[in-house]
């Protein structure tokens, strides 16, 4: 995936996950992110460890009806996407 940056009006955002140093954090970043971003906006957040992409899944559902929104971790890839 390309880095398109941080621009709000690009489809695609990606984030890297080195920014943050706890789950907590991470968690509370996705979730404001969702709540300021834009329809049809991907958000895609690389280098994310495997407990870190299950614990934000699990912090959204409990938050977010989870039809507004699709999300995503690749374990693979270390990849956490959302669609809005």
């Amino acid at each position: 995936m390309a880095d398109l940056g941080s621009d709000p009006f690009c489809g695609e955002q990606v984030i890297s996950g080195s920014q943050f140093q706890t789950s907590e954090e991470f968690c509370a970043h996705v979730y404001n992110a969702i709540l300021q971003g834009l329809p049809d906006q991907v958000l895609v957040y690389t280098d994310i460890s495997a407990d870190w992409g299950n614990e934000a899944i699990v912090y959204l559902d409990d938050l977010l009806d989870s039809t507004l929104i699709r999300k995503a971790y690749n374990s693979f890839t270390r990849e956490f996407c959302v669609v809005l």
